[in-house]
């Protein structure tokens, strides 16, 4: 963002240094990076597969955990996803916590790594499909700026709805 001049690009910086400090010191292991439900295909016997590992690396597993259990919209905020979400998260736990640990800290990560979610596919979709910059050509904002500035919409809108919720 800080390459292509974006005008809020500083502003996006603070808000993801503010998201790290709060989850840096987090439990690290294998990461799938991209866990949600088109991922996860099931065969006729109904044993479930995960696909897509392309993004898998030594994270945060509380991520995936995340992933699997948003139900927010990614391209437009919407004020029940964070209940349909924490709906999600609950029941999810409850099963998960059989198997494996996890700590409190992790439990109250679960917000903030959505909000990571979306500097993660902010920063894809620029590696990806690139920068397309034509607001000087047409005087529109272009469908890059357009995007960033709804994603950056979306993550004060999510701040704020998690510290109503007491989960910042």
């Amino acid at each position: 963002m800080r390459k292509h001049k974006y005008p809020k690009a500083e502003l996006f910086g603070e808000y993801g240094n503010e998201l790290w400090e709060k989850i840096k010191d987090l439990p690290r292991g294998y990461c799938h990076c991209d866990l949600y439900d088109g991922n996860m295909q099931k065969d006729k016997n109904g044993k479930i597969y995960l696909v897509d590992f392309d993004t898998s690396c030594y994270g945060f597993p509380v991520y995936d955990i995340a992933l699997f259990c948003n139900r927010t919209n990614y391209f437009k905020f919407d004020y029940k996803g964070y209940e349909r979400t924490r709906i999600r998260f609950e029941k999810f736990l409850t099963g998960y916590q059989r198997y494996n640990a996890i700590s409190d800290k992790e439990i109250s990560s679960l917000y903030i790594m959505l909000g990571i979610y979306h500097f993660q596919l902010c920063a894809q979709g620029i590696e990806l499909d690139g920068y397309h910059d034509d607001t000087e050509d047409n005087g529109y904002m272009s469908n890059t700026l357009i995007f960033w500035e709804r994603q950056y919409d979306w993550l004060l809108r999510w701040k704020e709805q998690c510290i109503e919720m007491n989960s910042w």
